[in-house]
C-alpha cells in the first residue's frame, strides 16, 4: 500500500469517528425500535472497522517496505484528486439546500466524473445525469426521505 492509503484511512477514520458522536445528537434506539441515530451510527462503525483495515494494511506493507521486500511507492501522501473529493463533499454540503438535491448531485457527480476519472464530456453529463436521478428515485421516492428542493421546486 502507499502513503496516500494510510493518510486516507486515518481521514475515514476521522469521519467515522464523527458521525457516530454526531449520531448521539438523536435517539438512537434499538435494532427492533431504531431510531433516527441509528443509522448514522451503523454506518459511522462500519466505515470506522473498514479504515481501520485499510490502516492495518498500509503500515504491514510499509514494513514489508522497510525490510526490503517491498519497492517502496515514492508516492506524496497528498493527490489532486484527493482533494476535488474532499472539495466537492465540502460544496455538496453548503450548495444541497439552496440548489437542491438533484441540482446539486448532479453538478458534484459531474465534477468528479469530469475532474476525478477525466471522463469524456458526454460520458459525464450522462453519468451525472444517471446518477442525480437514480439517488433521487432512491432516495425520496423509494425510502421517502425529504430532500431539499431547492431552485427545481419539484
Amino acid at each position: 500500500m502507499r502513503e496516500d492509503d494510510r493518510a486516507c484511512s486515518l481521514i475515514l477514520l476521522g469521519i467515522a469517528l464523527a458521525a457516530c458522536f454526531g449520531s448521539f445528537q438523536y435517539e438512537v434506539g434499538t435494532f427492533n425500535n431504531p431510531g433516527p441515530g441509528l443509522f448514522p451510527l451503523v454506518l459511522g462503525a462500519v466505515l470506522g472497522v473498514l479504515s481501520l483495515i485499510i490502516l492495518a494494511g498500509g503500515i504491514m506493507a510499509k514494513r514489508a517496505a522497510v525490510q526490503g521486500t517491498m519497492a517502496a511507492g515514492g508516492r506524496s501522501i497528498f493527490s489532486k484528486e484527493a482533494l476535488y473529493v474532499v472539495l466537492a463533499l465540502i460544496g455538496f454540503g453548503f450548495l444541497l439546500v439552496p440548489l437542491g438535491f438533484i441540482v446539486t448531485t448532479f453538478a458534484i457527480f459531474a465534477a468528479l466524473l469530469r475532474f476525478v476519472t477525466n471522463q469524456k464530456w458526454p460520458v459525464v453529463i450522462i453519468g451525472a445525469l444517471v446518477l442525480a436521478l437514480g439517488a433521487y428515485v432512491v432516495f425520496d421516492v423509494l425510502l421517502g426521505v425529504p430532500l431539499p428542493r431547492g431552485i427545481l421546486k419539484i
